[in-house]
């Protein structure tokens, strides 16, 4: 849960690679080719101006192009040119939010803030009635999707509604995520983990400026991003319903089976019988054939001595678990590897079974 605040921090602070500060000029007409691209714009626009919005009528400084500036009146520019050295695209330079539609900026951002607002309260309601899940994971696909849209709209206000619904899902993955964090953990966990929950919202602005630095273009850092964000989809089957959820719906049954439903740990299991089951007969033939015929009997009693006396112990190692959890499960794991430690320097019994090595068989039971 924690990793979906990745994407929250992408797309709440990626404005500042969208929509970067960048130097800009009117460009220069096509009646004034005379001019170099420096004269141009030494000579159009006023020097108390911080940005070019209004340059002095190209028509006039064409005939007089060394006339009183106080004279020349002021025209808006038609078409302005953006430097590109540092970032070669941005929702400024395509579609012009300079000078007087500079406001539509900060009008982007606040489109995101207030659908991250609304998106918390209609997804949460969704999530109170209908589970955690699922509108978890319709939240995780319209980001997905909506995320590659945006990148490729050519039209302001048709990328403004995208960006709005981009938001929506954004603010209702952020409340349901967090909400199953704290249902999924009780006891003390209930005050660690929510903090713990906050933390990828730093390093996803981190591992957003690292992309940002090798795409310039915003577009492009867009794709980026909704791609990275589209791994989330594989949650419908790592993430479970929120069992409190489930108990406070009178779905007991099914609250039951959802830490049950664990297939890591039911993966890991399956494989430890199966191993445990080829190892149990591999074990009494191994110890069988080290043993001399005299003393055959004697020496496999006494190594099936510790399989009895590990089923008297089993329980009590099983109650250490309300101590440690899965601290059983750690003590059979070092055993284990403490048995391969052991079997390391015993000599291999095929050769001698098969009578293919006498003289090492003799030498090794005299030892």
């Amino acid at each position: 849960m924690a990793l979906l605040k990745l994407p929250l921090a992408w797309y709440q602070l990626n404005i500042i690679f969208m929509a970067p500060p960048q130097e800009f000029w009117c460009a220069k007409p096509e009646s004034l080719t005379i001019l170099t691209e420096k004269e141009w714009r030494r000579l159009c626009a006023p020097l108390i101006e911080e940005y070019p919005c209004l340059i002095f009528d190209p028509e006039i400084l064409l005939v007089l192009p060394y006339m009183e500036r106080a004279l020349i009146p002021l025209v808006k520019c038609p078409r302005f040119v953006y430097n590109t050295t540092v970032f070669t695209r941005t929702i400024a330079s395509d579609w012009d939010l300079v000078c007087s539609k500079h406001w539509l900026i900060h009008l982007t951002q606040s489109i995101m803030m207030w659908g991250v607002l609304i998106g918390g309260i209609i997804f949460g309601l969704i999530a109170d009635k209908y589970g955690r899940k699922i509108p978890l994971m319709i939240g995780i696909t319209i980001q997905c999707i909506t995320s590659y849209i945006t990148s490729v709209l050519p039209w302001y206000w048709l990328f403004l509604v995208s960006w709005f619904i981009l938001a929506l899902a954004s603010g209702g993955i952020g409340i349901i995520s967090f909400v199953l964090s704290m249902e999924i953990v009780g006891g003390k966990w209930r005050t660690i983990i929510p903090i713990v929950y906050q933390l990828p919202f730093g390093l996803g602005n981190t591992i957003m400026a690292i992309l940002a630095y090798w795409l310039r273009d915003w577009r492009k850092l867009e794709i980026a991003l909704a791609t990275l964000s589209s791994l989330f989809l594989f949650y419908w089957v790592l993430i479970t319903e929120s069992p409190r959820w489930l108990i406070a719906t009178g779905q007991s049954e099914k609250a039951l089976g959802v830490f049950v439903n664990d297939w890591p740990r039911l993966l890991c299991a399956g494989l430890g019988f199966a191993g445990l089951a080829g190892t149990v007969p591999a074990l009494y033939l191994f110890s069988g054939e080290l043993f001399p015929t005299l003393g055959r009997n004697g020496g496999v009693g006494g190594v099936t001595t510790f399989a009895r006396v590990a089923a008297m112990v089993a329980p009590a190692v099983v109650n250490l678990e309300e101590l440690i959890p899965d601290l059983p499960l750690i003590l059979l794991a070092i055993i284990s590897f403490g048995q391969l430690a052991l079997l390391v320097p015993l000599p291999e019994t095929f050769l001698v079974g098969n009578g293919l090595c006498l003289e090492q068989a003799e030498e090794f039971y005299k030892k």
